[in-house]
């Protein structure tokens, strides 16, 4: 590959890995926003599941599931977390991805 042609190939590697970061994101958000928008903490599945188990909602034993337990957040502090964990992960999967790709088909 000549260098003009890996400075493009980059390039490409970084714009479309910023595309890919920000629908991450604003999906994240609707995701959020849709399923969890609401103006109380956001408890956790493992904090929820203990909740019901403790109210006698589900059926199990308190000391059940092994889990890591964590405290419910607020609902900003919450939503940023969410927007930035896709984020992050879409940031180191992504370039991967694309570079594999790219390479399948330089060998095509």
């Amino acid at each position: 590959m000549t260098a003009p042609a890996a400075v493009r190939r980059a390039a490409y590697i970084v714009t479309e890995s910023r595309i890919s970061i920000a629908v991450n994101a604003v999906l994240s958000l609707v995701f959020f926003l849709v399923f969890i928008g609401l103006p109380t903490p956001v408890l956790v599945p493992g904090l929820l599941t203990a909740a019901g188990i403790r109210a006698g909602r589900i059926a199990g034993s308190a000391g059940a599931g092994g889990g890591i337990v964590l405290p419910a957040l607020p609902l900003v502090p919450a939503l940023i977390a969410k927007i930035s964990y896709g984020a992050t992960l879409t940031r180191g999967v992504t370039p991967i991805g694309l570079r594999r790709a790219l390479r399948s088909t330089e060998l095509a």
